[in-house]
């Protein structure tokens, strides 16, 4: 039986006391008790000896303590399964999938991992602090979108998530994967958001190219698109600016990634399908209501062909014999009216299909030669 500094004292002083070697004065001293608590102790040790000055629950076995069973569940499901998941995603899943109604707390649940060694204690790295700008009062009132090179899906290469969230809720109101971040899967998400909730009244993003920053500052298809439908593009300073939709990805790559790889998921395509019922439960969990209840959002004009909005528009002049070049190529204008030095707008579309406009309406263009011209 092994005892603590602090009872092999208990036990010199309580015994030295019955001896008459102290004085009752010293003895409340020493031990830091009142005289009324001292005499139990006293009584307790000569009626039980040294055994007394244990605690009661000494040698039992604690009442919250985790079975050997319990703890090998958990271990062998984290191991063999969720080894990619934070503890707090991972408990949620032995609550949702497995069935667990009574779990042990998530310290326990670390502490058991890091003792049987499938969790390492991170150290955390100091960060410089950023004060946090206040959200916007309304949802609708702006959106921030960014684009997330990462290796979402397991055993493939990095893909990008390009997301938008609004300011006011947190809620991500539009995500897709593609290969690269391009215009063209901004503006897919842009769609998202008209079709589901309407117009909204800003964009705000970094300052990429396809935003129209950098060095296409000044000219961009996205910034061009958001003007026509009547969005106020605008660009921020620094990652920290955006802080939201950066914040989104970090907890998307702890926990996106993981409900990829459970789902069995191996292609964008069936990311992109994944996504759509993903994006109601993670908002369910992590949105949160605005302060203002009345939304910002802007009823989307039936009329309004976002095809013909949402694209990609370069403007070519016309040469002699009606002529325009574009891509390497010539392509002549089907018309018998003068058209030198007329500009011919070329819509390239998210489908991969061309239009041809001058002033604003649909011409008719074939190629000149298949051959592509020498550069």
């Amino acid at each position: 039986m092994k005892f603590t500094s602090a009872q092999l004292v208990s036990i010199d002083i309580i015994s030295r006391y019955i001896e008459g070697d102290i004085l009752l004065d010293d003895a409340l001293a020493v031990l830091g008790v009142k005289e009324r608590q001292f005499r139990r102790k006293v009584k307790a040790f000569k009626e039980s000896g040294v055994q007394s000055v244990l605690h009661g629950n000494v040698g039992k076995k604690p009442i919250n303590k985790v079975s050997d069973k319990l703890a090998r569940q958990i271990c062998n499901l984290y191991k063999l399964k969720y080894f990619d998941l934070s503890i707090a995603h991972f408990i949620e899943k032995l609550i949702e999938l497995e069935g667990f109604e009574k779990l042990p707390s998530y310290t326990t649940i670390r502490n058991i991992l890091i003792e049987k060694k499938l969790l390492t204690l991170k150290t955390k790295r100091s960060r410089k602090a950023y004060k946090r700008r206040k959200r916007y009062g309304q949802e609708g009132l702006m959106i921030q979108i960014d684009g997330s090179p990462h290796r979402w899906i397991s055993g493939h290469l990095p893909i990008c998530l390009t997301a938008a969230i609004d300011d006011a809720t947190g809620k991500i109101v539009g995500a897709k994967f593609s290969k690269t971040e391009t215009t063209f899967a901004a503006m897919d998400v842009v769609e998202q958001i008209l079709k589901k909730y309407g117009i909204f009244q800003m964009l705000y993003s970094d300052k990429a190219g396809i935003y129209g920053g950098g060095k296409r500052q000044g000219y961009s298809n996205m910034e061009r698109a958001m003007k026509e439908i009547g969005v106020i593009s605008v660009q921020a300073n620094s990652p920290q600016a955006k802080g939201r939709v950066e914040r989104l990805f970090g907890t998307l790559q702890n926990r996106l990634v993981q409900e990829i790889r459970l789902a069995g998921i191996k292609t964008i395509e069936e990311a992109n399908v994944f996504l759509e019922s993903y994006l109601p439960i993670y908002n369910d969990k992590f949105g949160r209501e605005a302060e203002n209840r009345n939304s910002a959002y802007k009823v989307l004009d039936e009329d309004l062909d976002l095809n013909e909005v949402l694209c990609m528009k370069v403007m070519r002049v016309v040469k002699n014999g009606n002529i325009i070049n574009l891509d390497g190529f010539q392509y002549v204008i089907h018309s018998d009216e003068y058209l030198v030095k007329k500009y011919v707008e070329v819509r390239y579309y998210r489908n991969n299909d061309k239009g041809f406009f001058i002033d604003g309406e649909k011409i008719e263009v074939s190629i000149l030669d298949d051959k592509k011209m020498a550069a």
